[in-house]
């Protein structure tokens, strides 16, 4: 009897002192990561200019832009308009991506998509900066623009990239 009111006594005094681990203490692999990684710093001046982009035909930005560091390899059906068949072509330059989505038979530009290379998202804040990259800043004529949050959830305050349409 002696012994287990010694324990009834002394445990919840070792369990108190005893240390709970926190955020900080856990091994850096046992800490929750990111799901999606931060962007690096963007470009303070335009890469890609958009607006005059989205008038020309896939061919001429192919002329003007050169190979496309990544190329259509298989088309993307739009399930809008079924009887056409679109494909896309990816552009990188100084650390920005440039995604052309076009009509394959006319080489007409449908939409595009403006984003930091890779996975990364940028915070809210550093929106007017991504568009100022695509040269997006104000209304430019016959375009409609749409950030797109990370994972669709305006909750993060992160976005993942700007689409484009053209209208």
């Amino acid at each position: 009897m002696r012994s287990f009111l010694f324990l009834a006594v002394a445990l919840p005094l070792v369990v108190a002192a005893a240390p709970f681990p926190t955020r900080a203490s856990l091994p850096v692999e046992a800490q929750p990561s990111q799901a999606v990684p931060a962007a690096p710093p963007l470009p303070r001046h335009m890469v890609f200019d958009v607006p005059a982009l989205c008038a020309l035909t896939i061919g001429q930005i192919r002329r003007q832009l050169g190979t496309p560091n990544l190329d259509d390899s298989e088309p993307i059906p739009d399930p809008s308009r079924f009887e056409e068949t679109h494909w896309s072509k990816t552009y990188r330059r100084e650390g920005m991506e440039l995604r052309l989505d076009y009509v394959r038979k006319t080489g007409k530009i449908l939409r595009c998509y403006l984003s930091p290379a890779g996975d990364a998202a940028i915070p809210a804040q550093e929106l007017t900066r991504l568009l100022a990259t695509g040269h997006l800043t104000g209304r430019p004529k016959g375009l409609r623009i749409k950030p797109i949050f990370v994972h669709q959830d305006p909750t993060s305050h992160r976005y993942a990239t700007v689409m484009v349409e053209v209208h």
